[in-house]
């Protein structure tokens, strides 16, 4: 008589297919948290270029003297252009002709002809009510990114001075030939610093100038993930 011989398979336990669930669910959730870190670190980093490209923006067209007609007095001259940060509204940002000022600019030190090539007209500073300056364009930052502190420094004694905030009105203004002025408040300078924010995670852009006094020269825009010192805090 033949016999059949039944072999027993013993398969996984309750406990240890609850085990492998969990590590699995622990290996997801890594995975998953890691790419939204990512995300979110890339969100930002393009943000941060994106307002730096758009200070390089201002600065080309006040480099090339593009034109404006002033608002008050309906002369045609080639103005200031800057980028006004109000960190009152620190998602947005505003680029801007400086062509609502009645005076030539003090700020730029040029008294000059008004339409001449070199002409250099405005207060340096976005002034938006009745015969206030021309938006050139309004930006609205996305993606709880935010401007969380700027910084403007002036040189001294071999060094820079800075002097930050995180509230006030702040402005980057550009001129022909190749001139910088920053405005933060009561404070001037020739170098600014824009800390850019989202949930902790920050970025910096810095806008370097050189010159002892008014005119200043524009240096470089750049971006960097960590503080530049001296110039950001």
């Amino acid at each position: 008589m033949a016999h059949t011989s039944i072999t027993s398979s013993k398969g996984f336990t309750l406990v240890e297919m609850l085990i492998v669930i969990a590590i699995i669910g622990v290996v997801t959730a890594v995975v998953v948290t890691g790419q939204h870190s990512f995300e979110r670190s890339v969100i930002l980093t393009n943000t941060t270029y994106d307002i730096a490209l758009s200070i390089r923006e201002a600065q080309a067209y006040g480099f090339s003297g593009k034109s404006a007609t002033n608002v008050v007095t309906a002369k045609t001259g080639r103005y200031a252009y800057g980028v006004d940060f109000n960190l009152v509204t620190p998602n947005t940002y505003t680029f801007f002709a400086d062509n609502g000022a009645l005076s030539l600019s003090s700020c730029h030190k040029s008294v000059i002809p008004l339409n001449s090539p070199e002409q250099k007209y405005g207060d340096c500073y976005f002034f938006k009510g009745s015969g206030g300056d021309q938006v050139v364009k309004k930006y609205i930052i996305n993606n709880n990114i935010m401007i969380s502190r700027v910084w403007v420094c002036a040189p001294s004694g071999g060094t820079y001075t800075c002097n930050g905030s995180s509230s006030g009105q702040f402005d980057i203004s550009f001129t022909r030939p190749n001139s910088i002025y920053v405005r933060l408040n009561a404070h001037i300078g020739n170098t600014a610093c824009i800390k850019v924010s989202r949930l902790g995670a920050s970025r910096y852009i810095l806008i370097r100038g050189y010159g002892s006094s008014p005119p200043f020269e524009v240096g470089t825009v750049s971006v960097s993930n960590t503080p530049i010192s001296p110039y950001c805090g």
